[in-house]
């Protein structure tokens, strides 16, 4: 229960991030990728065959790393003249298609993202690469760009649910790109798409592979069905199963307590692996707005149920000292966690008690017997 508590209070998931997510536009890298959208899906990943010509991708604007970087040096400036110290954790990541621009382009992104890194007083840049783009180049150069990390974009650990989404390489394959990365001496983080199966067992067991990996940082990427893709005809057919809206929850949270025990703490979730077509493509599947403070929310609630069951409380007047950065979290949304709490367990009252915490969050329970006046 400790052990638990511990890893819940130290992670990082709800502390604001420095990401620039450039999108994915072909196969290139991703096989045949039952999940992608690709405007002409006909396209020939070989550079050096051009007898198919690429559609131009109509209505989507074009992502520009520069707006990005100026939105997020409003941020720090801002955070500056408040004088309360930056709010964003003191990494960035880079993640989606930049693997997919040729090396001069990636170079030049690059270095615009690592003069803005300078700027913010950033060291740490973590690059999301797929696993066939690890297998098929050198990394070591990436180095010399500011690169300290690696995000293996995995997409599963489970060979079954690569096969059936369009993914040519294996779990083996994926040990091979985590060894190339340590040959590099650099640091190894990992992406996943969860949801891709129906079957919650399937999906924690590449969630385990994944932590057994001991990565420094792990992607959840929600799994989001969008139309003109593989995917999408399966969903149509009746050939492909989603997860419901409580289902979702309850997998990303045990996903999330898995890596927080392994002490795993640096955490991400995005909407989807091509978030920039949701608007135009969407078909179905789960989005989450607001999944970090649902995720944390939803594990406070269960520690203080546990804790609280534990203690065998009955008509108990309790006290939880806490400090107040986590303070929503434990009473949740409309104090949803605590009155919960109070009407399983037959709680007269939770009295709150805020105790300033300037490094770390703290949360303790306490039980009062006597009547109150």
């Amino acid at each position: 229960m400790k052990k638990t508590l511990k890893a819940i209070l130290q992670n990082s998931i709800d502390e604001k991030k420095y990401i620039f997510k450039y999108p994915i536009t072909k196969f290139k890298y991703y096989d045949n990728a039952n999940f992608l959208v690709v405007d002409n899906r006909n396209e020939n990943n070989d550079d050096n065959e051009n007898d198919n010509k690429i559609e131009e991708t109509k209505n989507i604007e074009k992502y520009n790393v520069e707006k990005d970087i100026e939105k997020y040096l409003e941020d720090y400036n801002n955070e500056k003249d408040e004088k309360s110290g930056s709010k964003y954790t003191k990494k960035i990541y880079i993640l989606g298609g930049l693997a997919q621009k040729d090396k001069k382009e990636i170079y030049e992104e690059l270095a615009k993202i690592k003069e803005f890194a300078k700027k913010v007083g950033v060291k740490d840049i973590a690059l999301e690469l797929p696993v066939n783009y690890v297998l098929e180049n050198s990394i070591r150069d990436f180095k010399k760009h500011g690169v300290k990390e690696i995000i293996l974009g995995v997409i599963s650990l489970e060979d079954e649910i690569l096969e059936k989404n369009g993914l040519e390489y294996s779990y083996r394959d994926i040990t091979r790109a985590v060894f190339k990365i340590a040959l590099a001496f650099m640091k190894m983080s990992l992406s996943i798409i969860i949801g891709l199966s129906n079957d919650e067992k399937e999906e924690l067991k590449s969630v385990y592979k994944a932590k057994e990996l001991k990565p420094k940082t792990m992607i959840f990427i929600q799994n989001v069905v969008l139309k003109e893709t593989e995917n999408a005809k399966k969903f149509v057919r009746g050939n492909l199963k989603m997860l419901s809206i409580e289902e979702n929850k309850n997998l990303i949270e045990k996903a999330t307590k898995m890596l927080l025990e392994k002490k795993i703490l640096d955490i991400l979730y995005i909407k989807n692996i091509q978030e920039d077509r949701i608007k135009d493509k969407y078909l179905t599947g789960v989005i989450y707005n607001n999944i970090e403070e649902e995720i944390v929310t939803r594990m406070y609630y269960n520690y203080l149920f546990e804790k609280i069951k534990n203690l065998k409380v009955k008509n108990e007047y309790i006290t939880i000292k806490t400090n107040e950065g986590i303070l929503k979290y434990i009473k949740g949304k409309d104090e949803y966690n605590l009155n919960k709490i109070k009407e399983l367990y037959y709680i007269k009252e939770i009295k709150i008690i805020i105790e300033e915490m300037k490094k770390n969050n703290k949360l303790e329970i306490v039980i009062e017997n006597n009547e109150r006046e």
